[in-house]
């Protein structure tokens, strides 16, 4: 195996050759950092959504944890029992 059919740029590969790859590189590497940005983005979307009151959401301005303190002070009202006991249907 020679270093120029193993991709390892020698003495014989031209300047043109090596443009070409870096090229066709960066233009992989761009295409790649694309797809990443597409999906990560609902992510960053939920966190971003999710320590907002509703107002705050409507408006898409300011963050705060009430809506979490709500969640989990007034998720339960069946007097605590419901994580111990499920009700028979």
């Amino acid at each position: 195996m020679t270093a120029a059919s193993a991709g390892v740029a020698g003495p014989g590969r031209s300047t043109a050759a090596t443009a070409r790859r870096r090229l066709r590189l960066a233009t992989l590497f761009a295409l790649m950092v694309v797809i990443a940005v597409v999906m990560l983005y609902p992510f960053y979307y939920m966190l971003n959504n999710a320590f907002r009151t509703q107002t705050q959401f409507d408006q898409q301005s300011g963050h705060s944890a009430v809506s979490w303190q709500q969640l989990f002070t007034e998720s339960c009202r069946c007097g605590g029992s419901c994580s111990t006991r499920r009700s028979s249907a």
